[in-house]
């Protein structure tokens, strides 16, 4: 059934015509105009259904956001190479500084995994928390753009409002565990959002997953320390099929971190992820920032930095991070009049 508010608007865009006249009358009778109108809301749905693949608004720097792409620790390792077949990376033979002091291969691992450990013990006594999110995610093969969300995420029970600042700058989205009939409510962006102010949607499939790796239900800081905890104890298993690093004193958005990087040695060891960097909140002990790498579609030769830029899968960060905000139910409302779900 076609929404209410989309059949309203069509219906006083179309009237203005048919009041032209009696001679527009006697062309166009009812049953033309019941077609043209048809028409006019098929085409209209029919674009909204490929909302997810359209070019997004140009994005601004992160830096006006209040985030920054640290530079790495330089580190002092020497690059993993399959047997039998070329590296791809190639030698980079310029001076380079001198490295950060650090800790590296098992005992790394055993570093970072305690860090995310008390990360998931605080957030035990965290319940709601608002912050600056950006992400940026490779999906079914291409990078989408990045994007830039103020968030309010509460814990128990999980509720989760976005509103995008940059990219698709306007869209809202509420997702409440045992509410909406477990959908997603979406406010869409731009003139889409004034024809079809609101839709609903599995969050588990469809549209919703369009634009995302991960379902509405695994936002946040807490899925994605369940996340790094649980593939860092895993890797604790087999530690001769990495190289890893744990680096102290190095800040990220503003914050003091430390700084964890971990390479798989072939595919073998990881089929889809190739690197990962993460920054760690030392307060917190929270990952506020993590960028994952995949493997190259071919063996070509390249530097560092090409093989990264090539290779990014998954970024994520956070920034204006202030926890225990004492977030009610209207904060996770549709009717909240701070929001423009709405019919306006």
């Amino acid at each position: 059934m076609i929404a209410q508010p989309l059949l309203r608007k069509l219906s006083a865009m179309l009237r203005f015509p048919f009041r032209a006249g009696a001679a527009c009358r006697s062309i166009l009778g009812t049953r033309s105009r019941n077609l043209l109108a048809v028409l006019c809301i098929a085409s209209a749905v029919g674009y909204l259904a490929i909302d997810a693949s359209r070019t997004p608004h140009h994005s601004k720097p992160l830096s006006q956001f209040g985030f920054s792409i640290p530079q790495a620790p330089v580190v002092a390792t020497t690059p993993v190479t399959q047997v039998g077949t070329r590296t791809a990376v190639e030698s980079v033979s310029e001076e380079q500084p001198q490295p950060a002091a650090s800790v590296e291969g098992r005992d790394a691992l055993v570093k970072v995994i305690d860090v995310l450990e008390n990360g998931l013990d605080y957030l035990k006594l965290v319940p709601d928390y608002t912050a600056t999110f950006f992400k940026q995610e490779r999906v079914n093969g291409q990078l989408i753009d990045g994007q830039v969300v103020h968030l309010k995420l509460r814990h128990e029970p999980f509720g989760v409002y976005m509103r995008w600042l940059d990219v698709y700058k306007g869209r809202e989205a509420i997702y409440v565990d045992g509410q909406n009939d477990q959908k997603m409510v979406v406010r869409l962006d731009g003139w889409r959002g004034r024809l079809v102010p609101v839709v609903r949607l599995d969050p588990f499939q469809g549209r919703a997953m369009k634009e995302s790796r991960y379902p509405v239900t695994q936002v946040g800081l807490k899925a994605l320390t369940r996340m790094l905890f649980a593939d860092r104890s895993r890797d604790l298993q087999r530690p001769e099929f990495l190289s890893c690093q744990f680096v102290d004193g190095q800040e990220c958005n503003g914050r003091d971190c430390y700084y964890f990087r971990l390479e798989y040695a072939s595919r073998s060891a990881s089929s889809l992820y190739r690197k990962s960097e993460c920054y760690l909140d030392k307060q917190w002990s929270l990952p506020i920032c993590i960028r994952n790498f995949t493997w190259p579609a071919n063996e070509t030769p390249m530097t560092r930095e090409k093989l990264d830029k090539s290779t990014l899968i998954e970024f994520y960060s956070y920034t204006d991070v202030n926890l225990c905000c004492g977030l009610g139910d209207a904060h996770f409302d549709e009717s909240n009049a701070e929001y423009a779900f709405r019919d306006r």
